[in-house]
């Protein structure tokens, strides 16, 4: 008898050891600020609701504002005259997709452009187009940007129609690049006929 009441004691100790080590070990868990219980028991229905992970965002990098001028200058060989009446602009545009590449996101987008009258010497027109931009990035590590330009003959009047003179346009899209550093002229050299 006194064996079988030594075993009972000895079980029902192991149980109350393992318990009360367990219930140490749920009130250390939960008392951890950083991590809240993972559910939720509803004593009603006798069911547990899982509470869903927090969202870790990672944290966003601080834009930076990158300024500086864009210089095209054109070189143009001219098939198509510049009549008497009519000249010739050079349009340049530059552009910016401000993206995350890993998290497929855009920032931001920026677009330049300006204008300028080409001076028309025989058969060959020259034009410097600057455009001074500034730009606050956050990805401009990985960024590229855009250049493209326009060449049009067009009337020097703005009272002509379009049946008053030659019209002609040239347009096209430059090699891309990275982001120049801030306060950079960076020098954009266009060869073309029209």
């Amino acid at each position: 008898m006194e064996k079988v009441m030594t075993k009972q004691f000895i079980r029902v100790l192991a149980f109350t050891a393992v318990a009360l080590s367990l219930s140490g070990a749920a009130i250390a868990q939960l008392s951890k600020p950083d991590q809240p219980p993972a559910g939720v028991y509803h004593p009603k229905t006798h069911t547990f609701a899982a509470r869903p992970h927090r969202l870790v965002v990672a944290e966003a990098v601080s834009p930076v504002t990158y300024t500086g001028t864009f210089k095209f200058v054109f070189t143009v060989k001219l098939v198509t005259p510049v009549a008497s009446g009519e000249e010739l602009v050079c349009y340049a545009g530059a552009g910016v997709d401000d993206y995350d590449t890993s998290t497929d996101v855009y920032y931001n987008y920026y677009d330049e452009d300006a204008a300028a009258v080409a001076k028309v010497t025989g058969s060959t027109a020259t034009c410097t187009v600057s455009i001074p931009y500034s730009w606050l990035l956050e990805y401009a590590s990985t960024d590229t940007v855009g250049y493209s330009y326009e060449l049009e003959i067009v009337p020097t009047s703005t009272s002509s129609s379009l049946i008053d003179y030659g019209y002609r346009l040239h347009e096209s899209l430059l090699p891309s690049s990275k982001v120049p550093a801030t306060g950079a002229t960076t020098t954009i050299a266009v060869s073309a006929t029209l």
